[in-house]
């Protein structure tokens, strides 16, 4: 009886270092979908399936998302030049989607910039994706 103890007593001392893996992977999940609903309601603008205000309103719940899941990404993701930059597009791409008059053309093209950053939170290689 006293090994299970044992490996018990080890699985709840490593609980955090074994649940790391599966947060990343969850949070990695979450970041594609993110940017995939981003890509897909940029697709939506560019084919004019979505009128004016109905742009700009998907566009911005589209980003809040992709900020939400940027935030779910463990802490050591959330450094470095890729994870400054993609905040920084991110961020840039809301506030314009904040002001009164924005230019629907100038918005879609900011949250084409931040979709381009993305790819590199999750360690792939940035490419034209945004657009």
């Amino acid at each position: 009886m006293a090994i299970p103890r044992l490996v018990l007593a080890a699985l709840l001392l490593a609980g955090p270092a074994l649940s790391q893996p599966a947060a990343r992977t969850e949070a990695n999940r979450a970041l594609q979908a993110a940017e995939r609903e981003l890509r897909d309601t940029l697709r939506r603008m560019d084919e004019g399936t979505l009128p004016g205000s109905s742009a700009l309103s998907r566009l911005r719940q589209s980003l809040n998302e992709v900020e939400r899941a940027m935030l779910q990404l463990p802490a050591e993701s959330r450094t470095g030049a890729p994870w400054q930059t993609a905040v920084k597009e991110v961020s840039e791409a809301l506030a314009m989607l904040r002001e009164d008059g924005t230019d629907p053309a100038a918005a879609r093209n900011a949250a084409g910039e931040a979709l381009g950053t993305l790819p590199a939170l999750r360690g792939e290689e940035t490419g034209s994706e945004g657009g």
